[in-house]
């Protein structure tokens, strides 16, 4: 059985005023804890996921039979794909339309990316909610735990949540 891990690189958030920078992992955690916005991608994904694995794993077994070269390590175009996944997962609201709940913060275009934080004068529109520097966004991964990325392998990758990829769901 393999296991899909996704998570985050663990980066700290830069806050001139903040002492004590928050980093990425404890926002994907937190983040996990309340919203479960990874545990929502995976539900809304699995499927999708486990077909995509299940292919290229099928065709890097074809290719090696053939005798052609592989080119990147296999899956990794896949984990690289989960990512273009989530990134669009957050910027097209898909969290907020399956779960039906509204990010008041996102709403009212609260950034930390803009002098006016809180968005007091109005100038902005809504954002999608959990893209608020966009750090957690770029800082998302996923790997094979057998094929975890040099990252993880340097403890440098943040886990957040971890889906069972069932044998006969994946065709494996």
């Amino acid at each position: 059985m393999a296991i899909l891990s996704l998570g985050v690189l663990d980066v700290a958030y830069s806050d001139p005023d903040d002492k004590n920078l928050t980093t990425t992992g404890e926002v994907a955690e937190f983040l996990e804890k309340w919203f479960e916005v990874m545990g929502t991608f995976w539900e809304l994904y699995s499927e999708k996921i486990s077909s995509e694995i299940a292919s290229a794993m099928a065709n890097d077994i074809a290719a090696m039979a053939k005798g052609e070269p592989l080119g990147k390590q296999p899956i990794q175009r896949v984990m690289e794909k989960i990512q273009l996944w989530f990134s669009s997962y957050l910027d097209q609201g898909e969290w907020e339309a399956h779960t039906g709940i509204k990010i008041g913060a996102a709403h009212e275009g609260v950034s930390h990316r803009f002098k006016d934080v809180k968005n007091l004068e109005g100038k902005r529109d809504t954002r999608p909610a959990f893209i608020d520097t966009g750090l957690y966004q770029a800082a998302f991964r996923a790997w094979i735990e057998h094929w975890a990325p040099a990252e993880a392998e340097a403890n440098r990758v943040f886990q957040v949540f971890k889906a069972q990829m069932l044998s006969d769901r994946a065709g494996w």
